[in-house]
């Protein structure tokens, strides 16, 4: 067997490209390496937990609803309101025959001998709790009108009483009209007589201030322009 020796030189050369053939594996196998890692760690996984929940929240702004009436009629709703409180006019020491729009009275008209009532009622149909109060103020435009919240003789007086609405009243949110807040007002013009002492409802007699005569009650209805007034007002707040 022959051995070949080669030269110095040519034995270095061979050594170096062998080396950059290992270099070169290496370095491929390395690339080799990092892109299966890659690969592997934008894989999914083949099993895990998921869970996932949505909803959505709807909310509608709460109804604001209050409804008046007078006496018997329909309530309507209050920018709708309307008052007309000497509709109805009965004569009579209890106030028992109606004679507004009659023979002995025209319509509209009130009169010595006449009187009446009205009742106002509000009620909250509204989603929000609420305050009502009703309050109301009188220009008897020189009648002598009397007036009353009780209607039962003890608290005739020609200026116009403090309801007792004017305190606040709280209603609950979804009252619907159950509990509504009211109040009856009563009025009178009685006959009046010499010495300024009248005879009202229920034959009750007072002492009128100031003092009413037949001669000032015929005055007021020569003249025939006087025309009292009353302004209902009804506030509802709702509650913070």
């Amino acid at each position: 067997m022959r051995l070949t020796v080669l030269p110095p030189a040519e034995k270095a050369k061979k050594l170096r490209f062998r080396g950059n053939i290992m270099l070169r594996i290496s370095l491929l196998l390395l690339v080799l390496a990092i892109s299966a890692a890659s690969l592997y760690a934008g894989a999914p996984t083949t099993a895990k937990y998921v869970a996932e929940a949505s909803g959505t929240a709807t909310g509608r702004a709460a109804k604001w609803d209050i409804e008046l009436k007078v006496g018997s009629g329909s309530y309507t709703d209050i920018a709708n309101f309307t008052v007309d409180l000497f509709t109805t006019v009965y004569e009579g020491s209890d106030l028992s025959t109606v004679e507004d729009g009659t023979a002995h009275l025209s319509a509209d008209k009130i009169a010595p001998g006449t009187g009446g009532k009205f009742t106002i009622s509000a009620k909250s149909l509204s989603e929000v709790a609420c305050t009502i109060a009703i309050t109301a103020t009188a220009n008897n435009a020189g009648v002598p009108i009397k007036w009353s919240t009780t209607g039962n003789g003890t608290d005739w007086n020609t200026t116009f009483p403090t309801l007792p609405t004017a305190t606040a009243t709280t209603i609950n949110a979804g009252d619907n009209g159950a509990n509504p807040v009211s109040v009856t007002i009563y009025w009178q013009w009685a006959f009046g007589s010499a010495g300024g002492a009248v005879s009202g409802l229920n034959n009750q007699t007072f002492a009128s201030t100031p003092v009413q005569t037949d001669a000032t009650d015929t005055a007021l209805g020569t003249a025939a322009t006087a025309a009292p007034t009353v302004t209902i007002t009804v506030t509802a707040t709702q509650v913070d």
